[in-house]
């Protein structure tokens, strides 16, 4: 029962909040963000805006282009429920490219989802980037 809430849970907070942030600005993301904000500069002078979400159970991580809007986003399940329940709806209301990529369309934007592994980690990820149409 609680896996079946989890997954009705994390479509529609995906779909209606979304989870996809591309073109979002800095200050956008920081009005989205609940709790536990970490705004960095990373390694190629570019900024990045991070939270953790405890109600999904991920943490996850906004990169900011050259002119401020959010490019890519990668999303961190912390327990596998979490990640296996995003992938049930992705399933069901995304365009499955494969069986670890997506396609979504949100505000003008194809969202191109991929489900990733960090071998040097051991773990799973999603990668969300702009498309081209």
């Amino acid at each position: 029962m609680r896996y079946l809430f989890s997954i009705i849970f994390l479509f529609f907070y995906f779909s209606s909040y979304s989870q996809y942030y591309l073109g979002y600005t800095e200050r956008e993301l920081l009005s989205i963000a609940k709790s536990d904000v970490n705004v960095t500069t990373v390694e190629d002078g570019s900024r990045a805006v991070a939270w953790k979400d405890s109600s999904l159970e991920c943490t996850i991580y906004n990169y900011l282009d050259g002119v401020g809007k959010c490019s890519s986003t990668m999303v961190f399940f912390w327990k596998a429920v979490g990640m296996n329940g995003y992938i049930e709806a992705l399933n069901k209301y995304a365009v499955t490219i494969s069986s670890q990529k997506w396609r979504i369309y949100k505000r003008g934007i194809t969202h191109g989802i991929n489900l990733c592994y960090d071998e040097k980690r051991g773990l799973y990820f999603f990668l969300i980037l702009k498309e081209s149409n």
